[in-house]
């Protein structure tokens, strides 16, 4: 939200304000120093270490190509501090203390001081440092708002927490193969699992988002109909029978099922023998009687 309001005031705010940039960046050498590292050099390194803190020249150059990464030049720095010589045992950029913050924002910051210096001495004037570090910082903008949302660390905390409870019920009630509607998931899941019961606990385009991560290749159709999923068949523990599966009206347990046909089956031979000693015994005495 922030970096929409950010690229929403640089929009609307930029033509008011237009000449005085380009006077800025073609009248650079007059504030310059003279060959030497002067104000505009200094402005300029403040553009590029901005920049730098939300994207990498590599990043900025795949952004043409279509590919966004959700990791800032930031979190990399800090997660190599945290990682290397402070040893801190952290999986996320989240959990690394705020003064770590301050800490990679001033290596951006040198970083595009110095890259100012090097135009400046190399080419003889500020104008180049100038232009590149402002187009730098308007790519890294649009590249900050085409960027997936961030979480904080309660959110990253809260979907670890959706994430691990759901592989576990998947790992137990779901099968990659087969055919089942969306419905019957999120039935099986918020009964099985109380605390996602309702829907403001976990939504349903959240646990999507779960069982896509979960199995990749089960596809789901516009009518919410997957493939390559389907619920694992699973006993009763009240009514004796299989649930989930395709075989869910098959009676289960001891006494039940394989043994009952065979009973039924006896059942049957010893009613139609009674039958044909019955008809024998009839035709018996009908010739008798002749």
């Amino acid at each position: 939200m922030g970096a929409l309001l950010l690229a929403g005031a640089a929009t609307v705010g930029y033509p008011l304000v237009e000449e005085q940039v380009e006077d800025l960046i073609y009248a650079a050498d007059s504030f310059g120093g003279g060959g030497s590292f002067g104000p505009a050099d200094l402005l300029a390194g403040l553009l590029w270490g901005l920049s730098l803190f939300y994207a990498s020249p590599l990043q900025q150059l795949l952004l043409f190509l279509g590919k966004i990464e959700t990791e800032r030049p930031s979190d990399w720095i800090i997660m190599n501090i945290a990682r290397g010589p402070l040893g801190m045992n952290i999986m996320d950029v989240n959990e690394a203390p705020s003064w770590l913050t301050a800490l990679a924002a001033g290596v951006c910051v040198a970083s595009g001081l110095a890259i100012s210096a090097v135009l400046q001495f190399g080419l003889g004037n500020s104008i180049w440092a100038l232009s590149t570090g402002t187009g730098a910082c308007l790519a890294a903008g649009v590249y900050e708002v085409g960027r997936p949302t961030r979480l904080d660390r309660q959110e990253a905390a809260q979907l670890d927490a959706q994430w691990r409870d759901f592989v576990a019920f998947a790992d137990a009630r779901l099968q990659r193969s087969g055919r089942c509607h969306e419905s019957e998931v999120v039935a099986v899941f918020r009964r099985e699992v109380p605390r996602y019961r309702s829907p403001e606990a976990l939504s349903d385009a959240v646990l999507r988002d779960l069982i896509r991560n979960w199995h990749p290749d089960a596809s789901r159709t516009p009518n919410g109909y997957y493939r390559n999923l389907s619920l694992s068949p699973r006993v009763n523990a009240f009514t004796g029978q299989l649930e989930g599966g395709s075989a869910a009206a098959a009676p289960v347990g001891p006494g039940v099922g394989t043994e009952a046909p065979a009973a039924g089956a006896e059942q049957a031979g010893a009613v139609g023998v009674a039958t044909e000693v019955q008809v024998a015994k009839a035709v018996a005495a009908r010739v008798s009687s002749l």
